[in-house]
């Protein structure tokens, strides 16, 4: 997906899901969203951890716009990655010093 194709997931998704829901978006998709259209990938990576949505509403909403959650590791497609505390390790965003390193945070 290029920056327009991830902005366009995005807005359908955010059309299907009820309720508010916060992710927190990591990686190349997180540089696309910033303006760095010359930029690709085939998934989003969502920080689990650090977002407010629940991951089974976000996975309905996915299929409905034929965007697979955490899709086989030879799928070759646009798609979504939920990473969980156990394969995050990222910086909490919110500051604190908090960092998850294959466990939920302190």
């Amino acid at each position: 997906m290029d920056h327009t194709a991830l902005r366009t997931y995005l807005s359908q998704l955010d059309g299907l899901l009820m309720g508010e829901a916060a992710c927190c978006i990591y990686g190349s998709a997180a540089c696309m969203l910033l303006g760095e259209e010359g930029r690709i990938s085939l998934g989003v990576d969502i920080a689990g951890p650090y977002s407010q949505a629940n991951e089974t509403m976000l996975q309905t909403a996915a299929a409905q716009i034929g965007l697979p959650v955490n899709p086989p590791a030879d799928f070759a497609g646009d798609h979504i990655e939920w990473i969980g505390p156990l394969r995050l390790c990222l910086a909490d965003p919110a500051g604190g010093g908090r960092v998850v390193y294959g466990r939920a945070p302190i």
